[in-house]
């Protein structure tokens, strides 16, 4: 199953200082695979109940944007008429970091945090 059905509803509220640190890293590593032109990454979550903590990290086959790329890319956006899931690195990383900003939320007031 995906992020949803594994965790259940977003945005998942965490310690305005674990969104800040959250925040840092994604910016820094995000600006990493940008200026490598990598795409093809995830998000692995692991949450561990006991501690109530959870560890983020970014997987998966870390691939430059090549011209096969280039060209699968245009090809399923031809015929299947919508956006490939592979896009150019900037937008890549900008698509990554807006479904980390909607899936996790610093805390406000008397929120629950995970």
């Amino acid at each position: 199953g995906g992020f949803v059905e594994t965790f259940g509803a977003l945005p998942k509220v965490l310690k305005p200082v674990d969104h800040e640190a959250l925040e840092l890293a994604l910016k820094c590593d995000l600006h990493v695979l940008r200026e490598l032109g990598l795409v093809d990454y995830s998000l692995l979550m692991a949450f561990h109940p006991k501690a109530n903590r959870i560890r983020l990290a970014i997987i998966d086959f870390l691939q430059p944007y090549t011209l096969n790329k280039q060209l699968e890319s245009t090809m399923k956006k031809l015929v299947q008429r919508h956006e490939p899931t592979i896009v150019e690195p900037v937008q890549y990383a900008k698509r990554f970091h807006e479904f980390i900003r909607k899936a996790f939320q610093a805390a406000v007031g008397s929120m629950e945090v995970m």
